[in-house]
């Protein structure tokens, strides 16, 4: 990706001098407003949130849209083609490399995170055993409520959204499930 932004600047200023094409200033912003966008949820992608990868993708597209509409044509003929095959070439080795990379963050994400599905049958069927229709289980990890439920949908469960809604429920409560699930009780007094 570096390496785009330094040709990618180096093309800018040909471009800006007029060496390069003759490209409308809103064709180019479109283009590089795209390309920035692009190279700046990549690097979130990679460094801190892997929810910014859909933008990223949808951002590199409409950037290699973008130069195969509105630059590629205006070029003189012998750095078209040169710009068409390195195209054609970049475009499939950020396809291969995306493969190889999306397997591979998968693979870590999956082992740091996946457990057994039937993880909590053994509580959960006992729960179904050991009580009466419509008890209320007290979860303290709404993660596992999925888990708890598909076993044993007899009961209630106090953490089975998402927390937001506890806290918009009932603000003081939220708090007193958030400790305790934290395990840091002593943070907090409880008794209020």
């Amino acid at each position: 990706m570096f390496c785009f932004v330094i040709i990618g600047k180096f093309y800018l200023d040909k471009y800006r001098r007029g060496d390069l094409l003759k490209v409308e200033e809103k064709e180019i912003t479109i283009v590089l407003a795209c390309f920035i966008l692009s190279t700046i949820f990549f690097y979130l992608t990679m460094f801190s949130t892997r929810r910014a990868y859909d933008f990223w993708a949808g951002f590199m597209i409409m950037t290699i849209g973008g130069v195969i509409t509105y630059i590629v044509p205006k070029l003189n003929f012998n750095l078209r083609e040169i710009l068409r095959d390195s195209l054609k070439y970049g475009i499939l080795f950020l396809f291969i490399f995306s493969i190889f990379y999306s397997t591979f963050r998968n693979n870590i994400s999956m082992k740091e995170n996946v457990f057994r599905p039937d993880r909590l049958r053994e509580v959960s069927l006992w729960l179904k055993d050991n009580s009466k229709e419509g008890d209320i289980v007290f979860n303290l990890n709404w993660g596992m409520f999925s888990q708890m439920f598909f076993w044993n949908q007899k009961n209630y469960y106090i953490g089975g959204l998402d927390p937001i809604f506890q806290y918009t429920y009932n603000l003081e409560l939220y708090w007193k499930f958030h400790y305790l699930s934290l395990d840091m009780v002593t943070k907090k007094d409880l008794r209020t």
